[in-house]
């Protein structure tokens, strides 16, 4: 079972306006993370936050970059944003590397 590095919260993204994409390892077929694109605004900003975390023994494996790629691509391309934001802890020196 994979477990988080950090506590959560969870939601019920079925009623959410978020996307939330599951990042999976294909071997062995595990859950590796999580990217979620949150408060996706439409109108006038046309902008959204950008969350992503691997799950304890799934880091620095590149799957997590991976994800984020998709999500800006799907973020730009799909949804027509024209901004994504991330807010990362200042020691956070994996997440300030995949988010340049």
């Amino acid at each position: 079972m994979a477990k988080l590095t950090a506590p959560w919260t969870p939601c019920d993204i079925r009623s959410s306006k978020d996307k939330v994409f599951a990042i999976w390892r294909t071997q062995p077929r595990q859950l590796a993370g999580i990217v979620e694109l949150r408060g996706v605004w439409h109108e006038n900003f046309k902008n959204c936050y950008i969350v992503y975390y691997a799950f304890e023994g799934h880091e620095g494996l590149g799957l997590i970059s991976h994800g984020v790629r998709y999500a800006c691509r799907y973020a730009f391309e799909k949804l027509r944003l024209h901004r994504l934001e991330a807010n990362i802890q200042p020691d956070n020196l994996a997440s300030k590397k995949l988010a340049m």
